[in-house]
């Protein structure tokens, strides 16, 4: 399949363009433009993998015409309005990607390609979309800075700009899309979610994330195209952003500090993100799953228990330091999900120890 990826620089996005490739797939991360780039006008080539290297840096990687070469780009201001847009939960490092060899999965047999334009720009897109053809668009682009993304107004640009890219993947006759939506988009229940649990979402990022999800509902019901939004809990691994909570517990037990944190008794559902980008893959390919779908692991667990792994293995449980903080005015005390649409579609995670895939990330 031919698989569009937007916000393919972060957290998750990474891991599902390392999937896609890893199992056949040709994918396209569509980044935004160059900030300062003098030619925002003109065409611009794409470095391809060549599938016949194994080595992204050899010399048989080379320029050359295939689906995803030629580009226009668009504009300064990039996939969404702040260079900071990014995956869900987790923020976008601040570059862009400009050559196939900087790709996760580079190397691998299947193609790959970067397409620099404004997700913004309705009528590029539909022309880019009605030459490529891709089968599939996985959209991951959002605004998710760590320190802000709850209630940070960018998200409302970003809810703008998921929708405006939505009129061009139809206008441009793509057949699905698979839309990343969050487990916070949930009313407050004292067990597991399951898709069909009632919804009330509480901050600005998911109520404009559950917003996406209506509009983007009834705009593929007319179209007659296939629609799926992914609900992701929890998750861990490699590349998390420092400022994030256990890459920060992590930091400080390596350092000897005490680490203060509330009681721990907040019920969570944890799952690494490889997982998470092989899960992605695994929806968009499969057009029998419309609709949410929840993405975890289905194994309720108490954050106590999350940052006591992370402790051990480090060594220094002692330094955990439970209690010292107190909990967030309005935290939600259960938010695990129930996976049994994703499971009973074929999937079940690769890393689903706790221990081991903790283990992995801090390693990484």
């Amino acid at each position: 399949m031919k698989i569009w990826v937007t916000g393919a620089l972060g957290f998750v996005g990474r891991q599902v363009t390392h999937h896609a490739l890893a199992t056949g797939h040709d994918v396209a991360c569509i980044v935004r433009p160059l900030v300062g780039n003098p030619v925002q006008h003109e065409p611009q080539s794409v470095t391809l993998i060549d599938p016949g290297q194994h080595e992204p840096s050899g010399p048989g990687l080379q320029p050359r015409r295939a689906w995803g070469e030629r580009r226009h780009v668009a504009g300064s201001a990039g996939a969404l309005s702040k260079p900071g847009a990014a995956s869900p939960h987790t923020p976008q490092p601040e570059t862009s990607l400009q050559s196939g060899s900087d790709l996760p999965g580079a190397g691998s047999t299947a193609k790959n390609s970067t397409l620099a334009i404004d997700l913004r720009d309705v009528d590029d897109l539909t022309s880019l979309l009605q030459s490529e053809r891709p089968d599939v668009v996985i959209h991951l682009a959002w605004y998710a800075k760590p320190h802000d993304y709850l209630t940070s107004p960018e998200n409302i640009d970003s809810l703008a700009c998921t929708l405006q890219f939505a009129r061009a993947v139809l206008k441009g006759g793509c057949p699905r899309f698979l839309g990343v939506g969050t487990c916070l988009e949930y009313a407050e229940l004292p067990r597991p979610r399951s898709e069909s649990d009632p919804l009330d979402p509480k901050s600005l990022y998911a109520r404009c994330k559950h917003a996406a999800q209506v509009v983007l509902a009834e705009l593929f019901r007319e179209s007659g195209a296939s629609l799926a939004w992914a609900r992701l809990f929890h998750m861990h691994g490699p590349g998390e952003h420092p400022s994030r909570l256990i890459p920060s517990l992590a930091a400080a037990l390596r350092a000897g500090r005490p680490f203060a944190v509330s009681p721990g008794e907040q019920v969570r559902d944890h799952l690494d993100v490889r997982d998470v980008g092989s899960a992605l893959v695994h929806i968009a390919v499969h057009p029998e799953l419309q609709g949410p779908v929840n993405v975890c692991s289905g194994k309720p667990v108490t954050l106590r228990t999350v940052l006591e792994t992370v402790g051990r293995e480090l060594g220094h449980p002692e330094l955990l330091e439970f209690g010292k903080r107190g909990y967030m005015t309005g935290e939600v005390m259960n938010l695990a999900g129930v996976p049994n649409r994703l499971f009973e579609s074929g999937w079940q995670p690769a890393h689903g120890d706790l221990a081991a895939s903790i283990r992995d990330a801090l390693g990484a």
